[in-house]
């Protein structure tokens, strides 16, 4: 009985293991998609945003229309990032 007891016992700490190690592969993860695209699609939705204030100069009607649709296109990628991340971490 011992035997059996020794081999559960075993069984349950590999398993604890590989749970804390999906655990470990899903936080980094969400910490590269949060780093790895979070950021460069922040930084360009800031750059439209400065470009449309016009503190650089002024741009003609297509250039606006462009930068516009370049910005809400930036702005959907940046919420599809924040809801993968978002349900990614919620699986737990």
């Amino acid at each position: 009985m011992e035997k059996v007891y020794s081999c559960v016992k075993e069984s349950y700490v590999l398993s604890d293991l590989t749970t804390k190690k999906e655990q470990s592969e899903k936080e980094i993860f969400a910490a590269i998609l949060a780093h790895g695209l979070k950021t460069p699609t922040i930084a360009q939705i800031r750059s439209l945003e400065l470009l449309l204030s016009e503190a650089l100069g002024a741009f003609n009607d297509e250039q606006k229309e462009l930068l516009y649709q370049t910005l809400e296109s930036c702005r959907y990628m940046y919420n599809m990032i924040n809801n993968a991340i978002f349900a990614y971490r919620m699986e737990d």
